[in-house]
């Protein structure tokens, strides 16, 4: 059910957690078992001690159910969940304890770059609650729309930085591989170091592509059919413009989120 509401290139991270939450449960749902022994569903809310946090306490929220089993000796959920989108409702999502999935112990090596594409996920997904909340106020969408735009296009030039990283002037690294460089002939010829400057332009009549409108639908069109992308096919970049793309189209319309897209392609 969570997965038929996403487009099946990818989940949302929030609907990921509803399925993790889901998948907690289930063992209950037809066996025996001490369910007090899993915090995220048995507790209501607690703290734990965090030392990041300003009062050294960090906030932890579950579904419950010993509150209402002792009210009425069922498991009923608490009202924390949005059971139209299924995600966890605001302002409990980012306290509910459904957030550490064992798959991200695979890729501790790389945990930063998950880590940033993860939170990019997050923030495009709260952007999609933001445009339900504010549906009916057209300067909000409005903003909502350029806000997702730009998240776009930073992960894209994360991606483009991260590819010509072992040529990067090292005090440049970090702007660059974080997205804040700028994808323009000065910035790019600053960030490079001495012996690559200044960037060769390709060019010539041998190019598979030879005009811009090619070249954006290449990197960030999916419904062509027929541009092979081969490995970066479900880069991030793509996977963050097609999931605000699919946000648009549900709550504004195709017309908004076409003219959405238009708005990222270059001029010729």
């Amino acid at each position: 059910m969570v997965y038929s509401l996403n487009d099946r290139h990818f989940v949302t991270w929030e609907h990921t957690r509803m399925m993790l939450m889901f998948l907690r449960c289930l063992p209950f749902s037809y066996s025996g078992g001490l369910l007090e022994r899993v915090s995220g569903c048995w507790r209501d809310v607690w703290f734990r001690p965090d030392p990041t946090q300003p009062d050294g306490l960090r906030r932890c929220e579950g579904l419950g159910f010993q509150r209402n089993m002792q009210q009425s000796g069922y498991g009923w959920f608490l009202d924390k969940i949005d059971w139209e989108m299924m995600v966890f409702r605001q302002p409990f999502a980012q306290h509910m304890m459904f957030n550490s999935p064992s798959m991200q112990s695979a890729y501790r090596a790389r945990y930063p770059q998950v880590r940033d594409v993860r939170i990019d996920f997050i923030r495009v997904d709260q952007a999609r609650q933001w445009m339900v909340e504010f549906s009916s106020i057209p300067p909000c969408q409005e903003y909502l729309e350029k806000y997702l735009r730009q998240l776009c296009l930073r992960a894209f030039r994360k991606d483009v930085f991260a590819q010509i990283k072992p040529f990067l002037r090292e005090e440049s690294m970090v702007t660059a591989v974080a997205g804040d460089t700028p994808l323009c002939w000065p910035s790019v010829n600053q960030a490079l170091q001495e012996q690559y400057r200044p960037p060769y332009i390709a060019g010539g009549n041998r190019m598979a592509v030879k005009s811009v409108d090619v070249l954006f639908t290449w990197l960030w069109e999916w419904r062509d059919g027929r541009l092979e992308r081969k490995g970066w096919k479900e880069k991030p970049y793509r996977m963050l413009y097609q999931q605000s793309f699919e946000i648009i189209t549900l709550i504004r319309g195709k017309d908004a989120a076409l003219s959405c897209a238009s708005r990222r392609r270059p001029d010729r």
